[in-house]
């Protein structure tokens, strides 16, 4: 088993000194063996580092029951947080989800964050900042998320918990659904051009997000079972996307023509197309074929309600 570190000490994942501060194991008398919290100073100089810690010892000492509960701050739960998603998409949008809401409460302990606060900085996100309600709503959920996660790990009390999980979250806004009829499709695909309709027919078809699009890879599309497989979604998990009709037939005749780049969509130098060109190059076939208020994504869209 690896050995515990004393006092203060670097890690190789941060530029921070971080303490190992000595805590009560129980209140059963016989008890005996102490157990260890770590934490970061949040200090990248040593003698800094040394004043915090030894503030935070004096803490300890005073107070050794609440050692574990309540003193983690908004980073230390964010870290708790982030080891658990690491890897997935979301680790970054969690992790500016956090730097947000330091920005207007600051970096302190979760026990000093009062409903109040939480449900003001709600407000000022929304009506000071100008974020759209979505947004917002996603940030507040980040952060409740952790709190859960730090409840289970009995890292914060119930009732510290309980409060905070309390505060109302913003409502989600009616979404916007536009979705192409059969009649729109056929004019849409007329008017795109011969590098584009794939790629639209293979979206209509799949509901496929355009980044999902833009990676696939040969190696993905399995030409006898008829699906593609898609290792890393949005959410970070595995999925198999069945192909029928239209867009397996669309695949495999260019699966037989041959390969002339790893990627199933690609420019004549064998790379993926960018976003920002697909995008703009969508909006002369929508303006020919006189489809009006239609978006690349919302193909997602006309496949959820085709298949509905």
């Amino acid at each position: 088993m690896a050995r515990i570190p004393r006092g203060l000490y670097k890690r190789s994942d941060s530029n921070y000194w971080w303490m190992v501060l000595k805590i009560k194991a129980d209140k059963k008398p016989q008890d005996k063996n102490p157990q260890y919290k770590r934490e970061s100073t949040k200090e990248t100089s040593l003698e800094k580092a040394k004043d915090v810690f030894d503030r935070r010892r004096k803490e300890v000492k005073a107070c050794p029951d609440r050692a574990t509960q309540d003193t983690l701050t908004l980073t230390d739960l964010e870290n708790h947080y982030v080891a658990t998603i690491r890897g997935k998409v979301s680790e970054c949008k969690v992790s500016l989800a956090f730097k947000h809401l330091r920005n207007r409460l600051g970096n302190i302990p979760l026990d000093k964050v009062t409903p109040l606060q939480l449900s003001n900085y709600i407000s000022q996100r929304q009506h000071t900042d100008k974020v759209q309600p979505a947004t917002v709503r996603k940030e507040v959920s980040y952060f409740k998320t952790a709190l859960r996660k730090a409840l289970k790990l009995d890292l914060v009390s119930d009732a510290l918990a309980l409060k905070l999980l309390r505060v109302e979250t913003p409502k989600a806004p009616k979404g916007r659904v536009r979705y192409l009829t059969i009649e729109e499709a056929i004019r849409l695909l007329k008017c795109c051009p011969s590098w584009l309709q794939p790629i639209v027919v293979t979206a209509l078809y799949t509901g496929l997000r355009m980044g999902e699009l833009r990676s696939l890879k040969w190696k993905q599309f399995d030409s006898a079972a008829g699906y593609l497989s898609l290792p890393k979604t949005k959410n970070g998990e595995r999925r198999d996307v069945p192909l029928m009709g239209t867009a397996f037939a669309l695949l495999r005749s260019r699966y037989q023509l041959g390969r002339r780049s790893a990627f199933i969509f690609a420019d004549s130098q064998g790379r993926p197309f960018t976003r920002s060109h697909i995008d703009h190059e969508f909006l002369d076939p929508i303006h020919r074929a006189c489809v009006e208020d239609f978006r690349f994504h919302d193909t997602r869209h006309t496949f959820a309600s085709w298949a509905a």
